[in-house]
């Protein structure tokens, strides 16, 4: 019974982030190009939310939770977009994932980590993840390392942004970027014209 409020907190968490899937640590890149196009790549690793309830309510997994996780590779590498997908232990995969395709309103990639918004102008808003602060009490809670990158880059014209880094040399080098952790509040944002 005293699993139960961490078991309840998991279940939150899921709903919060679409799944039980929690990226961690992570780069994840985004191209942008004239034709309304996108690539998107995710290189990092993901966190399986009930095997990280588990690990702070019981401790360690067993050797048969670990080896049933195990399972969960070839599972991911047969879904469309992953490149690459190896358990790593205490629940957490390294994956490699590729998205690319048309932008259209209302469409997301990997885990939510952006969010494409297409108002009638044609403006084009992308929001990286937004999670509420009692999300990210729970995902505290289990113990989740959220550290990640989002670099975006694009053709297009940038109207606003609010990223921790800009390119450089007239916006030829670089791309924007912006750090993703549990402490940042601001969803990250670039808005395209």
């Amino acid at each position: 019974m005293r699993d139960t409020p961490r078991i309840i907190a998991v279940v939150l968490c899921c709903f919060c982030l679409t799944s039980c899937w929690a990226p961690e640590e992570f780069t994840a890149t985004l191209n942008v190009d004239q034709n309304k196009n996108f690539q998107f790549t995710y290189d990092g690793t993901v966190a399986f939310g009930l095997a990280l309830a588990q690990i702070e309510g019981r401790g360690p997994l067993s050797p048969a939770d670990e080896a049933e996780m195990k399972k969960g590779e070839a599972d991911l590498r047969r879904t469309s977009g992953f490149a690459k997908a190896d358990y790593i232990g205490r629940g957490r995969f390294r994956v490699q994932y590729r998205e690319a395709g048309p932008i259209h309103s209302g469409k997301k990639a990997f885990l939510d980590l952006v969010e494409f918004r297409v108002d009638p102008g044609g403006l084009i808003r992308i929001l990286g993840p937004e999670i509420p602060a009692e999300g990210r009490q729970q995902l505290r809670a289990l113990a989740l390392k959220l550290n990640g990158i989002i670099k975006v880059t694009t053709d297009l014209t940038v109207v606003e942004q609010n990223a921790t880094s800009l390119p450089w040399f007239g916006g030829l080098i670089g791309s924007y970027q912006w750090q993703v952790t549990l402490d940042r509040t601001e969803r990250p944002a670039i808005l395209l014209q």
